[in-house]
């Protein structure tokens, strides 16, 4: 599983960015990332920020407990970015 994920975990907990190779299953990385996350002495509480598109991985946080705090809606004129793979870790990079 190393080799198919790329993520920063922050000392506080926070998740992000994240990418998920193409063929990684979404939904087992991020229960790795939240197993990692919640090793973290300093962290009091586990956060993510999961754009829509990542449905995979939002049912994955959704199936943990996690729950949406603060909705974002990113608008664009033009379709860019496959956001299935990939969370950021600020709404701003997106």
């Amino acid at each position: 599983m190393a080799a198919d994920i790329r993520s920063y975990i922050s000392a506080e907990g926070h998740i992000g960015p994240l990418a998920v190779a193409p063929g990684a299953d979404p939904a087992a990385v991020v229960e790795a990332a939240v197993r990692c996350a919640l090793r973290q002495e300093q962290a009091k509480q586990v956060s993510i920020i999961v754009p829509g598109k990542a449905d995979r991985m939002l049912a994955a946080a959704s199936g943990l407990g996690f729950r949406i705090d603060e909705p974002f809606v990113l608008l664009s004129a033009k379709p860019f970015g496959d956001w299935r793979h990939y969370l950021p870790s600020n709404p701003g990079f997106m």
